[in-house]
């Protein structure tokens, strides 16, 4: 993931020094400027080219492989708990992952009771949190279904809070649910189904 980020960072970088009429070579300890002469409309053509593909291999960094926050390394003091269901309909938000996403909202509780108060982002609530698969989009409801999330329903949990590095600063796992193969239950969404 390391390595896959800073190529993303370098043509991501090399987009916006197009736009201004240079071409960015990076190097082994240096990064070395060439000036070129091309019009205006070109430059943006660059710069948008270099960023769409600096944006594209970010989201792609091993997508599926990621197992918790995003942006390592990082260390977080965890707290164990259980999350009871509290909510589960059909999502639909325009920009969804799957035709047949599914919003699931759930309500932390840690084990120990006095926990709360030792929070770092206390402003970060246990409560209508939305359980969230992948980089973060709404399980498909069948897959979701079949992991026994249903209202009412209690699963082991832990909310995560970051002491160290540049990762997400709160989030919450669960870790007795298999979140394998919850892409293959993804009904992938059309381009006619995305405009409507």
């Amino acid at each position: 993931m390391l390595i896959c980020g800073k190529i993303a960072t370098i043509l991501i970088g090399t987009g916006f020094a197009a736009q201004r009429g240079f071409a960015v070579l990076p190097a082994l300890h240096r990064t070395v400027w060439i000036e070129f002469g091309i019009g205006d409309e070109m430059k943006k053509a660059l710069k948008l080219g270099w960023v769409m593909a600096g944006a594209i291999l970010i989201a792609n960094c091993d997508a599926n492989d990621i197992d918790g926050p995003i942006g390592g390394p990082c260390s977080y003091v965890k707290y164990p708990g259980s999350a009871i269901i509290v909510s589960v309909e059909q999502d639909t938000n325009q920009m969804r992952t799957c035709e047949n996403g599914a919003l699931i909202k759930f309500t932390f509780q840690p084990t120990d009771s006095s926990a709360s108060s030792r929070y770092l982002y206390p402003h970060r609530s246990d409560t209508n949190q939305a359980f969230l698969v992948g980089s973060g989009c709404s399980p498909p409801l069948n897959w979701a279904l079949s992991r026994g999330l249903v209202v009412g329903s209690e699963h082991s949990c832990v909310r995560w809070e970051i002491i160290s590095g540049t990762c997400s600063p709160v989030g919450f796992g669960f870790p007795d649910i298999d979140y394998s193969a919850w892409g293959d239950s993804c009904e992938a969404r059309t381009a006619l189904s995305r405009r409507g």
